[in-house]
């Protein structure tokens, strides 16, 4: 069984907001309208986290099969 360790979030805040930032930015070009939110433990202040970042992507039910191929796309 792998051992996980926890870490203050602040210990990871600039790095995940750099990286939630970019990202997000990306996923916006790809995915025109899409509702990008930055969740789990990175995005809730002094959690204690793996330092992964979550980033959940929301779009309507017309756009879903677009938004899959799209996704599908990317390396």
């Amino acid at each position: 069984m792998e051992r996980v360790s926890f870490y203050n979030q602040k210990r990871f805040e600039r790095d995940v907001e750099k990286t939630f930032t970019s990202q997000g930015d990306f996923i916006q070009r790809l995915i025109p309208g899409a509702d990008i939110q930055h969740v789990s433990s990175t995005a809730i202040p002094n959690s204690l986290t793996k330092g992964d970042l979550d980033i959940q992507v929301r779009v309507s039910e017309y756009q879903f099969n677009q938004t899959v191929e799209a996704a599908s796309l990317v390396e």
